[in-house]
């Protein structure tokens, strides 16, 4: 049954336009599926996968890692050298499990006394993450909060400090404080962004604006910001809860509109970036934070044909509308 919906999954995803992929926060059973997959000659994507942790460093739990690692390394198509943690929450009321450097404020308007949950705690974090490269693993970092963005920059700081070369990165981003916006390329750290998320409905509006206050309100999904800061910005999605649809994602990045719900306006509208900088985010700069560049990623000789032809001719001056209605018509 599993095998049989990850399959599907898979034509779905190749229809999209998607032929590599980082499977994040996968369990076992999704590691083995995938091998089987791949040793019946069905899987035909380059697949990386973050392997589910729940941060506690002990030996029990990196010979666990280890072992679905050699597992995965057995099909030239699957690698799983990545570690998927959590840092926090949700920014959503009454969630509101984010982890914030201010404190969330009350529904009169004034500062309350939440700052949302720390998921693993710094010195626990950090130590994890230090193990890890040393076990030769890359490690992607759930942070919404602007805290959570900062506890993971930190725990990234201290294995650079102690001669870390892995590939880091962190997903979501849904408040960066500025003063941690150059941290990413200093530290080396890709943003992985899940852009369809900065449209304004009522999860990001009426759910999240009342209660961060005015200045964090200019600066939801920060993907300029990054970008300005000198980040390498990477794109990606948040399936099974969102669309995997990366036209759909850049439609709303370069618009940071609703086209469902025109009506509503931009959110963070000084926070958009032109269509060729997030094509490069989904291709040759993800390919980068896989590590899969010097065969993925861009048309260049040797590298694998892993071609899609869209139905339109796409470039900076295409409307949302043209970029959101873009269909695959051959993926191959």
């Amino acid at each position: 049954m599993r095998e049989r919906a990850l399959l599907a999954a898979l034509d779905a995803l190749a229809k999209a336009g998607i032929t590599s992929y980082l499977e994040a926060n996968t369990s076992e059973e999704t590691v083995r599926n995938y091998v089987q997959l791949a040793r019946n000659q069905q899987l035909h994507a380059h697949v990386v996968m973050a392997l589910r942790s729940d941060g506690i460093d002990s030996e029990a739990e990196f010979t666990r890692l280890k072992v679905l690692r050699t597992l995965a390394a057995s099909e030239p198509l699957l690698r799983a050298d990545y570690i998927k943690l959590f840092a926090d929450g949700l920014m959503e009321f009454p969630t509101q499990s984010a982890a914030m450097l201010e404190p969330y404020l009350e529904a009169d308007g004034k500062p309350g006394r939440n700052f949302g949950p720390t998921y693993l705690l710094p010195d626990v974090l950090s130590w994890f993450i230090r193990h890890a490269d040393g076990e030769g693993f890359n490690v992607h970092i759930h942070a919404i909060g602007d805290r959570a963005a900062r506890i993971a920059l930190d725990a990234y700081a201290d294995s650079r400090a102690h001669g870390g070369q892995r590939s880091y990165s962190i997903a979501h981003l849904e408040l960066v404080d500025p003063q941690d916006l150059p941290r990413f390329k200093a530290l080396n750290v890709y943003p992985s962004l899940q852009l369809q998320w900065a449209r304004p409905d009522n999860y990001s509006v009426e759910a999240v604006l009342p209660y961060i206050g005015a200045a964090r309100q200019q600066r939801p999904y920060p993907e300029r910001s990054l970008k300005d800061a000198g980040a390498t910005i990477v794109g990606g999605s948040d399936w099974n809860v969102s669309t995997f649809s990366p036209f759909e994602a850049m439609a709303i990045a370069i618009s940071r509109r609703n086209p469902a719900e025109p009506q509503r306006g931009e959110l963070g509208a000084n926070e958009t970036l032109p269509l060729r900088d997030l094509f490069a985010a989904c291709t040759i700069d993800a390919a980068r934070m896989l590590g899969l560049d010097a065969n993925l990623g861009s048309l260049q000789a040797g590298k694998a044909a892993d071609l899609i032809v869209l139905d339109r001719r796409l470039d900076d001056a295409s409307a949302s509308s043209e970029v959101l209605a873009t269909q695959v018509r051959s993926p191959s």
